[in-house]
Formats: structure tokens, sequence, C-alpha cells
């Protein structure tokens, strides 16, 4: 095992970005994997929180298909649904941060992603997929750094939908 501060540097000079040398100390190795495994978390989470800000907020041609599934005329009243159930949602994981129930977000989340997934909101079914994943890893900071921007998302996605049963109640 090569310990000398010029093995060292020769490690680093070839990309390595940490070194432990040998015999390997279990403290040492423990700091190291804690330290690199939060930078590796945070940098993934940056980068899918980049991909989900790029995810399309709303796909009409989903709702065009369930057009064609259900009858037209009864999509006001299911969207309704839709939109007071992502609420009551919502508000549940807003009180399940406030008083540490860490865990019990994901059983709010998940339906969310379902029930968003369904009627093309596909942005607000990535966030809800990010607190389902963050809920279950016991992630409360990422939970609380980005619930703000779940809620301005499903203020967005109630927008647009709402403008859609309008477009479709003009129609009738």
């Amino acid at each position: 095992a090569n310990t000398l501060s010029v093995d060292r540097r020769a490690c680093q000079a070839a990309g390595m970005v940490d070194y432990l040398a040998k015999p390997v100390n279990r403290d040492k190795l423990r700091k190291a994997i804690e330290h690199w495994g939060t930078r590796t978390r945070t940098l993934r989470d940056q980068q899918q929180l980049q991909r989900l800000m790029s995810t399309t907020l709303f796909e009409p041609q989903d709702l065009k298909r369930l057009e064609k599934e259900v009858d037209r005329s009864i999509i006001p009243e299911i969207a309704d649904g839709f939109l007071r159930e992502s609420r009551v949602r919502l508000l549940q994981i807003e009180l399940a941060l406030a008083e540490d129930r860490i865990e019990d977000i994901a059983d709010y989340a998940h339906p969310l992603k379902s029930s968003s997934g369904s009627f093309g909101a596909r942005r607000l079914c990535q966030w809800a997929n990010y607190l389902d994943s963050a809920a279950k890893g016991g992630h409360r900071k990422e939970i609380e750094a980005v619930f703000g921007d779940v809620e301005n998302c499903f203020t967005e996605t109630r927008e647009q939908l709402t403008a859609y049963i309008e477009a479709i109640q003009a129609e009738n």
C-alpha cells in the first residue's frame, strides 16, 4: 500500500476525489462514505430537480385519451374530483411534515403521483414521485426544500386544468 504524499497526489491527479491509505481505518472509511455518499446524493438530486423542472407541466393529449375512454360531459366532474383530492393530499403532506411524520408522506405522495399521471399532470406527477422517494428515504430537509415548488406546480396545474374544463363546458 502506497501511503506517501506523492502517491496521494498521483492518485488525485488521475481523477480520484479522495484517498484512504492501507490499512484502512474503519472510522475514516465510514466518514469518507458518509461524506461522498451525501455529495453524490445531493448531485443526483440536483440533476433530478433540473429534469423535473424541465418536465412538461401538463399534457393535453392525455386528456384527449381520457375523452375517448369516458363520456366527455363528465370530464369536468372527474377533473374537479382530481383537483380536490390533490389539494387534500398536499395538505396531508404539509401536516405530516409539520408533525415530523416523514414516513407518512409517502402514503400521501404515492396516490398523488398516480392520479396526476392519469390526468396528464406530468410535472405534478414527477414532484409527487420525488416526495415519495424522499419520504421513503427519510429525507426531511429535501421535502422541506421543495414543498413550495410542489404547491406552485399544483397551482399551475389547477389553472391549466380549469381552463380546459371551462373550454369543455363552453362547447356543451
